[in-house]
Formats: structure tokens, C-alpha cells, sequence
């Protein structure tokens, strides 16, 4: 059942970015912009929300933040397919994205809590690969969604499929065992992250239309700055803040935290390249282009299984190492090889989305969760995978937001070559992610002494 939710979850943000023209040709009076904030707000939400609910689920239970993140997503998808209007869209994202942050802590920690140490990386594995296996069938089910019927039937698909998984989640899962003394989140954390992530992401997205000198795009950089800097100080105060400086002080949680980001940024700015690319240039219909598309998530799917067996044989370290380095290369191709002419499917633009999904998803980020995992224990499982997801949707908000904001409204001169541009850029991000996590250990440390903080490059 926890399985199930995460399906849903991924075949839904795999959906959004292949059917997003679809939604914009049925509010033609609005602004290309406000369109980003459809992917962004129910990210905002996500990263905003989803150590809050790792720390509920640990303090009453994961089983009841599943069922209530369950439902919560359910009744989001439903307000979606009858939006009347872009912003009653965005709003109604807004709750589907605290549904999925709700869930999904709850749903990793109740699989952690059902494996012994010794397997946990394998279970990780195949969390990962269901979530790679449904977001590859997400571009493909919303171009034929979008084809045959309207986009309001793809999320009417999450309400049809959500109810029984819920249904049977309420009957059939038993609660992991409750943490005694587990402190309830910090609200003000919550809402000082979700403002910095809206601003940030405003001032990313219109930076092109309003132009860096324009006064809106100087206050609300101004804004996200001050945003930031009451969050870092709150959590330093806060016993319970939404990023925990005490699970930060380890280097392996850190560097795979710091690392997942980037990786995230580059995969999700890819990803919504990849659909616009397919369509603006080769002239893809929104089912082609969602088929196109689903190489990437479908090889992430499938690598993800083997690479725990991989890891347990060349440490983690040279997993994660080799599946950046196949990312970068991904992209690279993507960057100086992809042109004009669709005839390049199949020679440049499958091998690289092959290459992209593979590295990142299939073997980066699935081992860096794993990695990061084994130095929690019972006690913070939800609140360190949950701090994990939020640098994850952080990064896939900036990677959102940079697309939209630099790609602009290019003529059709220069289309090729801004797609070139910002693919080169999204390369840069698993490169500079390739080198942080060279500070990672060789092998995965045991759990003893990992329970511990690391000491400082000072202390060493």
C-alpha cells in the first residue's frame, strides 16, 4: 500500500510537465509565467511540508500521517480537475503537493521500520524503483490523457486509483512503533521555508520578463534573502526546526543531502526541457512527446534494482560516483548534439535520456538515499528521509523555476540554441554534485558508528 501512494505521487509530477501546454491552451489569457507556479506550487508545498509530517508521523504514528496525506492528495487531484481557473489551479496543487509530503515520509518509514539494517538498502531500491517505474508511465498516460479526453482526466485518474489504496491502507497496515518524546515541528520554520521557496522561485521565473533591474524582481529577492536568513536563525534556536543542524553535522547525511539537491535541480529542469524540446522543435504531438519522454524514467526504474546489489559489492561511494558521471555525460550529449532535425531520436536524444535516468535516478540518488539512511536509526528514520525529500523538492523548484525563467520567448532563430544554453547550465549542477560527493566514505559505515554525529573537518 505505502508503494502504491508513492506510485501515485510519481506518475503524478511525471504527468504535469507533458500536459502543462494543454492546460495553458485552455487559460489563453494568462502569462507563459504564471504556468510555473502549476509544477512549483505543489513542490512548495512538498518541501515545505514534508519534515513536518516526517515528525508527526514519528511522534503519532506513521500509519495515520499516511492515511491523512492519502486523503489529503485525493481531495487536491479532485479540486484540480474541476479548477475553474489558473489560480484556483495553483491552489488546489498547493494541496495535492501537502498530501504527497504528508505520505511520504510516513510511507519510507513504515518500509524502513519493516526491514532488518542488513536489507534496508535493497528496500530502499525498490521504494526508489517503483517511484522511477510510475514516473516513466506518468509522461506517457498524461499524452494519452491529453490526446483522447482533457487534462482534467489525469488528475481525476489519481482520485479513481487513490480511494481503494486508501481504502486498503486503513485495513490492511499496522502502525510502526510510536517514538516516546518525539517533539512536534516548529511551525514558524514551516512557514519562514515556504515563503523563501516562493519568493525565490517568483524571482527566478520572472527574471527574464521583468527584467534584473525591475523593482519586483528586486523585492522579492530582497525577500527571499530575509526569508532565509529568519530560517537559518529559527532553526539554530528551535528544538524541532524544519532543517535539523543536528543530522546535518554527519558529512555522509550532508554531502548526500547537498548532492540529491543538485541532482534534483538538473533532473527536473531536464525533464520539463525534454517535453518543451520535443514539442517547440521536433513539432511532437503531447502523446508523442509524452513517449519520447519516458526512456529517462523507465531505465531510472529498472537500474534502481540492481544497484543495491552493485553497492553492496563496490560501496556506494563508486555507485554514486559512476551513476553522476553517466548523468553529466547525459546531459552534455543533450547540450552539443541535439539539433534541429527529429530524426535524431534515436541516434542522440534516447541514448542520452537512457544515460540521464540511468545515472541519476537509478543509481545517484537511490544510493544516496540509502547511504544517507544508514546513519539514522529507529527514532529519526521519518524526520532524516523527510529532511532528505525536502533538499530534493527544493531543488526540483529551482530547476523549474530556472527553465522558465531564463528560456523566456525565444523566435524560432534561437530556439535551438536556448535549449543548448540551459542544457549546458543543467550539465554544470552533477558535475559540481560528481566532486561534493567525493567526499563521501569509501564504503557505507555501520550503523554504530554512524548513530553518532561525524566530527568536523576542524576536529579531524
Amino acid at each position: 500500500m505505502t508503494t502504491a501512494a508513492v506510485f501515485l505521487g510519481s506518475m503524478d509530477s511525471g504527468t504535469v510537465p507533458v500536459i502543462l501546454p494543454k492546460i495553458e491552451a485552455d487559460f489563453p489569457n494568462t502569462q507563459a509565467a504564471t504556468f510555473s507556479f502549476v509544477l512549483t506550487a505543489y513542490t512548495i508545498a512538498l518541501a515545505a511540508l514534508v519534515v513536518v509530517s516526517g515528525r508527526l508521523g514519528d511522534r503519532t504514528g506513521r500509519r495515520r500521517m499516511f492515511l491523512i496525506g492519502g486523503v489529503t492528495f485525493i481531495i487536491g487531484s479532485a479540486l484540480c480537475a474541476a479548477a475553474p481557473s489558473p489560480l484556483f489551479l495553483i491552489g488546489a496543487r498547493l494541496v495535492e503537493g501537502t498530501g504527497h509530503a504528508l505520505f511520504t515520509p510516513a510511507s519510507i518509514g513504515l518500509v524502513l521500520a519493516a526491514f532488518p539494517e542488513d536489507k534496508r538498502s535493497v528496500a530502499i531500491g525498490a521504494w526508489v524503483a517503483v517511484g522511477g517505474i510510475a514516473a516513466a508511465l506518468g509522461p506517457a498516460a498524461g499524452g494519452l490523457i491529453v490526446e483522447f479526453t482533457t487534462w482534467r482526466v489525469s488528475f481525476l485518474l489519481n482520485v479513481v486509483i487513490g480511494v481503494p489504496v486508501v481504502v486498503r491502507a486503513f485495513v490492511l497496515l499496522k502502525d510502526s512503533e510510536r517514538v516516546k518524546g518525539a517533539s512536534l515541528p516548529d511551525i514558524p520554520s514551516v512557514v519562514l521555508l515556504a515563503a523563501t521557496l516562493a519568493m525565490t522561485s517568483l524571482a527566478i521565473v520572472q527574471v527574464r520578463t521583468w527584467g534584473i533591474s525591475d523593482n519586483r524582481l528586486i523585492v522579492a529577492a530582497c525577500l527571499a534573502v530575509i526569508f532565509a536568513v529568519a530560517l537559518a536563525a529559527r532553526s539554530a534556536r528551535t528544538t524541532s526546526p524544519v532543517i535539523d543542524y543536528e543530522l546535518l553535522q554527519g558529512r555522509t547525511f550532508r554531502v548526500s543531502m547537498v548532492a540529491s539537491l543538485l541532482i534534483a535541480m538538473a533532473m527536473f529542469a531536464n525533464l520539463v526541457m525534454q517535453a518543451q524540446f520535443l514539442q517547440k522543435v521536433w513539432g511532437y504531438s503531447t502523446l508523442g512527446a509524452g513517449f519520447g519522454v519516458m526512456p529517462m524514467s523507465a531505465s531510472a526504474g529498472l537500474t534502481s534494482v540492481f544497484a543495491a546489489r552493485f553497492a553492496r559489492r563496490y560501496s556506494h561511494k563508486r555507485v554514486i560516483l559512476v551513476g553522476i558521471a553517466i548523468t553529466a555525460c547525459g546531459m552534455y550529449i543533450l547540450a552539443f548534439a541535439s539539433g534541429e532535425s527529429s530524426s535524431q531520436y534515436w541516434t542522440v536524444f534516447f541514448p542520452a535520456l537512457v544515460m540521464v535516468g540511468m545515472g541519476a535516478w537509478g543509481m545517484a540518488v537511490a544510493m544516496m538515499n540509502a547511504t544517507a539512511a544508514e546513519t539514522l536509526n529507529s527514532d529519526n528514520f521519518g524526520v532524516g528521509m523527510a529532511i532528505l525529500q525536502t533538499g530534493r523538492q527544493i531543488g526540483s523548484i529551482l530547476g523549474a523555476s530556472m527553465f522558465f525563467g531564463l528560456f523566456g520567448d525565444p523566435g524560432p532563430d534561437q530556439i535551438v540554441s536556448r535549449f543548448h544554453e540551459l542544457w549546458l547550465l543543467v550539465a554544470l549542477l552533477p558535475t559540481a554534485a560528481f566532486l561534493i560527493c567525493l567526499r563521501l566514505p569509501d564504503r557505507s559505515p555501520s550503523m554504530v558508528t554512524q548513530l553518532q554525529p561525524e566530527p568536523s573537518a576542524r576536529a579531524r
